[in-house]
């Protein structure tokens, strides 16, 4: 308790000292609006500044800046950088940019012209001294104070400060969390300011707000515990799931972007955490708190109060306002802008994820699928599969299919579990020891960088980082002992940083003993079901699903039986249709049972004739796009279970419908049949088009 009394004290002095507590003005936002980026014009935005009623945004997958004029317009800024992250304009009115993938922090003239700041252009290492000469690795964040350059450091896990054409280091050591004079950090993104000069740090993968004081070097946790999780409250009770950006508003509030939710502190009298979007990712113009964002990495705060957020996974530029800023967008236009499946196949040439990139591989799991098990207790965990399974062997490398480069800066995720895995932005792979073999021991490949045990952040050694750094130097007998004494370490974590690209056919790792690849097409929260956004060589089906068993049950799921000694039904009222089902692919083993790609139902007269309003088969169930997880009981009835062991259970709903952007319960409504006997034809399909059916005959009594 004692303790808890002095960390509030603490808060209370650290606001107060950065503003005047009574006098400050909350900015009341009323609404989340949409800038710009349905056009898809912008790849990734991630850094967001604002100067003269414009706004910039650093556009990470396309390399360049754009700049969104007070009418809307989006013009470029520049072309000409690799992968940038964060952005801030400095005293000057030039724009400084953490230049991720080529180490280097550069400035924009306000002609668009770009020049060089600190860092060696392409070369990644730690060195303080002359800013020509020193190095960075992978840098994300940046901020300015007066003169002042402050660069978070992010795979160097260092804070550091440019000013008057010198780097030093101001705080963080070896890759961990430690406060105090020998502070450490994970992966520090985003950076802010405050009143004070005191420095935020956003540290995403300690889960933690950080402070720096530069005038003793060291740093402290203003919030979060580490756990990974959504928590408001007080500062000393919050928890963050990875927050990636910062910005501190004129009344001193600060604002953090937070997985995929915007969260805030400073607007009360008492410092706490409070979170003023929906923390579930997705797209949604909304009040804000039921607004949705997908992985927001970039917040600026204009003269008006108006909140701007880099919305990277949505490709969207959105403003927190009570204004007409922007416009309100609909959830049907923005899922209109959404990349195809037919614009998807066009990114890249046909492969598989193995070498030979052509040979033909059995398909072990498709989207839709369940995992988990549907049991009556309504805390059920199932889920839906979200990707395409490809089998391959124990230890077997696993390969690119598309020339990509890593964005989000804590791309690789699960390390040394069964999902490790990598998301790139169009592509997971799910399953992969990644960047090493099955005997744990690390590729011949620097764009992964590991952790080991013993590593440590020696300074006196990255003084030799230039001479190891030179791509045309031989292998020496000391770098090959090096080797040698890398391959006896086991390695604790793996990170590949912000901006790492990769060719197709290049190595991702090896099979873990799931033995597939788990493979995501799509970006996250717009999942494309592989088998139809991807050309896979030489794959084919000619065989039907597999119908087990169709079950009817009335509104309230009593299950209807057919009358004795008839082959009708007698049904009136709602029905609901379950239909136990799987499908089978060429080539596939005959233990193997993949989910289908859709289901439905049609009505025939006894002369099996189309009835009215049944022209065409109802497809109820569709899985061109990944659903929202929480139709997974709208999809799958009670006993349906899948999964690494045990039996697998597909009973599909059949009358209900979700497919991409419908989620809903329904019905077969014999009460709005005339009466007589009828023909229930119940239809499952799988991807290539072929079709199982079964017959229901039954009677509607007048």
């Amino acid at each position: 308790m004692l303790k808890l009394k002095i960390l509030l004290i603490i808060c209370l002095l650290f606001f107060a000292s950065c503003k005047k507590i009574e006098k400050r003005e909350v900015r009341n936002f009323t609404q989340v609006r949409t800038i710009a980026g349905l056009n898809k014009k912008i790849g990734e935005p991630f850094g967001i500044a604002v100067k003269d009623n414009e706004i910039y945004v650093a556009d990470g997958e396309k390399g360049g800046v754009w700049r969104i004029s007070e009418d809307g317009k989006l013009g470029v800024f520049t072309n000409k950088l690799d992968t940038p992250s964060q952005i801030v304009f400095d005293q000057n009115g030039d724009l400084i940019v953490a230049d991720s993938e080529s180490h280097t922090i550069k400035k924009i003239l306000k002609d668009g012209k770009v020049e060089l700041i600190a860092g060696v252009e392409n070369k990644k290492g730690f060195r303080d001294g002359d800013a020509e000469k020193a190095l960075f690795n992978a840098p994300v964040g940046v901020a300015v104070s007066g003169g002042k350059i402050y660069v978070a450091d992010t795979y160097n896990d260092k804070i550091r400060l440019i000013e008057n054409g010198e780097v030093i280091t101001l705080a963080g050591g070896e890759q961990g969390f430690a406060d105090g004079f020998d502070a450490e950090f994970d992966t520090p993104t985003g950076l802010a300011i405050l009143a004070d000069g005191r420095i935020l740090v956003a540290d995403s993968e300690n889960k933690r707000i950080r402070v720096v004081v530069e005038q003793d070097c060291r740093a402290w946790t203003l919030t979060g515990n580490g756990n990974q999780n959504s928590v408001d409250g007080l500062l000393s009770n919050a928890e963050f799931v990875n927050p990636t950006a910062l910005t501190v508003d004129k009344s001193g509030a600060v604002y953090i972007a937070d997985g995929n939710a915007i969260r805030v502190i400073g607007r009360r009298f008492f410092p706490m955490v409070e979170t003023i979007s929906a923390h579930e990712q997705g797209f949604l113009d909304a009040a804000p708190l039921n607004s949705k964002f997908s992985r927001p990495s970039g917040l600026a705060v204009d003269d008006a109060g108006n909140l701007f957020v880099a919305d990277s996974d949505n490709q969207l530029v959105r403003v927190f306002t009570d204004s007409e800023v922007g416009k309100q967008v609909s959830a049907e236009e923005f899922e209109r802008s959404q990349m195809t499946a037919a614009e998807f196949r066009k990114i890249s040439e046909p492969r598989w994820t193995y070498d030979p990139p052509e040979k033909t591989r059995e398909i072990a799991g498709t989207m839709g699928e369940i995992r988990g098990k549907i049991e009556k207790d309504e805390n059920s965990q199932a889920r839906f599969h979200n990707g395409l399974d490809i089998t391959g062997a124990y230890g077997e490398k696993a390969r690119f299919i598309r020339d990509e480069k890593v964005l989000r800066p804590n791309a690789v995720q699960n390390f040394e579990t069964l999902r490790e895995l990598i998301r790139m932005p169009t592509l997971g792979y799910i399953h992969i020891r990644l960047g090493r073999d099955a005997e744990q021991i690390p590729f011949d490949d620097d764009r992964f960088q590991f952790l080991f045990d013993e590593d440590k952040n020696d300074p006196e050694e990255d003084e030799n980082l230039e001479k190891k750094n030179k791509k045309e130097e031989k292998e020496t007998s000391e770098k090959k002992n090096e080797k040698k004494e890398k391959e006896n370490r086991k390695p604790k974590g793996v990170r590949i940083p912000r901006g790492t690209k990769f060719k197709a056919g290049d190595a991702i790792g090896t099979l873990n003993k799931f033995n597939h690849v788990h493979l995501v097409a799509g970006r996250i929260g717009q999942e494309l079901n592989a088998l139809n956004a991807l050309i896979l060589p030489g794959i084919e089906d000619s065989r039907k699903p597999n119908i087990e068993n169709v079950s009817l049950f009335d509104k309230n799921w009593n299950e209807i039986k057919a009358e004795k000694e008839s082959k009708y039904f007698k049904l009136e009222g709602k029905i609901r249709i379950v239909v136990r089902a799987f499908d089978q692919m060429n080539g596939n083993s005959e233990r193997r049972k993949l989910g289908l790609y859709k289901v439905g139902y049609q009505l025939f007269d006894e002369d099996e004739k189309p009835a009215a309003d049944f022209q065409e088969p109802k497809w109820n169930i569709i899985f061109d796009k990944l659903p929202e997880n929480e139709a997974v009981k709208l999809v799958y009835a009670e006993g349906s279970q899948s999964g690494a062991t045990g039996e697998t259970i597909f009973n599909y709903i059949a009358t209900n419908e979700v497919s991409a952007g419908t989620m809903r319960e329904n019905f077969f409504d014999v009460s709005k049949l005339k009466a007589g006997n009828y023909i229930l034809r119940v239809l499952a399909a799988d991807f290539f088009g072929n079709i199982a059916s079964e017959d229901i005959e039954f009677e509607k009594e007048k």
